[in-house]
C-alpha cells in the first residue's frame, strides 16, 4: 500500500487534498472509459478568481469532506461556466462583487454530481485509516460501497458534509434498514444539532414555516412520480413561491426553513428543491423551541398519496428515530397512489 494512505486520523483531510492533487496517468486521458473531469471556464478578465481555484478546492474539502480529483480551468466567455461530465450545470454571465464566493457556491451546489463510486471507495480508504475497526465491521457485511455512495450523494445534494466519513459509516451500520431514504434520514438525525445551528437566527431563535396537509400530500405525489415539467407541478411550485414571498415580506425573512412531520421530510425536500432547498423534520427539532410563523398551501385540496396506509403507531417518533420513515416500494406506490394528474393541487 502506498505510504500516502498510512496516516493518523487527524491527518486525513490533508491526505484527501494530496490525493486529489495527484495527476491522472497520461494513458487514461485517451482511454474512452476515462470520466470527463470537472471543468470551469472563466472569463479571462477574472484573473484573480482563476488563481484561487486551488484554494477553493481546499475549502470545499474542509467544509464538505470531498472535492473532485481534477478540476480543469480554462478561458471561456463572459463570467464563468461549470461543466460536470462535459455538460454545463451552472453559469453566471453577470458577476457580482464577490465573484469568488459565487463560484464557491456554484461548486458546492453541484458536488453531488461530481461524486463517483470510485471517489467513494477512495474516501472509504481514508475513513478506514481513521477508524479501521468501525469501518471493517460495517463494510461490506452491513453496508456496500454502492449503498454508501447513494447516501453520500443525497447528503451532498442537501448541502450536508460527508465527513467524518467513519462516523457516517458507523451510524449507517447501526440501523437495520438498507433503504436509501431511511439511511439518509438516519444520518441527518445523528447530526441534527449541527444542522439546526446552521439555521438559527442571530438572536438564537429558530423560525420556520409549516406545510398544510394538502401541500404535504402534493409533495408526496410529486416526489414519487417521475420528475418532469408539467402544468400541475408548475402550478404547485408557483403557489408555494407566492406563499413564501408573502411570508418573507410579512416577517422579513432572510432564509426560509420548512419543517414537516418526519415521514414527509424527504418527500417535501425532493418536491420543493427547486424553490425551497431547506426542509427539516420535527424529529430533528425535538429539543428546539421552534417559532412557526406561517403555513404554505392553506386551502390546497389533494388526497393522500397512500390512502390505504394505516395510521402511525403511538411510538412512531421512536420508530422513525431508530429506523427512518416508512417509504413504500414502487410496487406499493403503483397500487395505492392516484396520479397527480387526477388531483387538484390549487384551491
Amino acid at each position: 500500500m502506498d505510504d500516502e494512505y498510512l496516516v493518523e486520523p487527524e491527518d486525513v483531510t490533508d491526505v484527501v487534498l494530496r490525493a486529489v492533487d495527484r495527476p491522472l496517468p497520461s494513458q487514461l486521458r485517451s482511454d474512452p472509459r476515462h470520466v470527463e473531469p470537472v471543468r470551469i471556464e472563466i472569463d479571462a478578465d477574472l484573473t484573480a478568481v482563476r488563481e484561487t481555484v486551488d484554494q477553493l478546492r481546499a475549502e470545499l474539502v474542509e467544509a464538505y469532506g470531498f472535492v473532485p480529483r481534477e478540476i480543469e480551468v480554462s478561458e471561456g466567455g463572459r463570467g464563468w461556466t461549470l461543466r460536470v461530465g462535459g455538460e454545463p450545470v451552472e453559469s453566471a454571465r453577470s458577476i457580482g462583487r464577490d465573484a469568488r464566493g459565487e463560484l464557491y457556491a456554484g461548486l458546492s451546489r453541484h458536488l453531488w454530481r461530481m461524486l463517483r463510486v470510485d471517489d467513494t471507495a477512495e474516501l472509504m480508504t481514508f475513513a478506514r485509516a481513521a477508524a479501521p475497526v468501525a469501518v471493517d465491521r460495517a463494510m461490506p457485511h452491513r453496508l456496500t460501497i454502492e449503498q454508501l455512495h447513494r447516501v453520500l450523494v443525497r447528503l451532498l445534494r442537501e448541502d450536508l458534509a460527508i465527513k467524518p466519513l467513519d462516523r457516517i459509516i458507523e451510524t449507517l451500520a447501526e440501523g437495520s434498514s438498507r433503504d436509501t431514504v431511511a439511511m439518509v434520514e438516519r444520518v441527518r438525525l445523528s447530526r441534527r444539532r449541527s444542522i439546526v445551528e446552521r439555521y438559527r437566527g442571530a438572536d438564537g431563535s429558530f423560525r420556520a414555516i409549516a406545510l398544510s396537509v394538502g401541500a404535504l400530500n402534493a409533495c408526496t405525489h410529486l416526489s414519487i412520480e417521475p420528475i418532469q415539467p408539467d402544468a400541475r407541478r408548475t402550478r404547485f411550485l408557483d403557489r408555494v413561491e407566492r406563499d413564501v414571498a408573502a411570508l418573507r415580506a410579512e416577517h422579513r425573512l432572510d432564509r426560509v426553513v420548512v419543517v414537516t412531520p418526519p415521514e414527509f421530510r424527504y418527500a417535501a425536500a425532493t418536491a420543493l428543491r427547486p424553490v425551497l432547498p431547506v426542509v427539516l423534520s420535527e424529529a430533528e427539532l425535538l429539543d428546539v423551541d421552534v417559532d412557526v410563523i406561517g403555513v404554505i398551501g392553506e386551502g390546497m385540496r389533494v388526497p393522500p398519496a397512500f390512502p390505504m396506509m394505516p395510521p402511525p403507531p403511538p411510538d412512531a417518533h421512536h420508530m422513525i428515530w431508530s429506523e427512518g420513515p416508512f417509504i413504500p416500494s414502487q410496487a406499493e406506490a403503483a397500487h395505492t397512489m392516484p396520479s397527480i394528474v387526477d388531483v387538484e393541487v390549487i384551491e
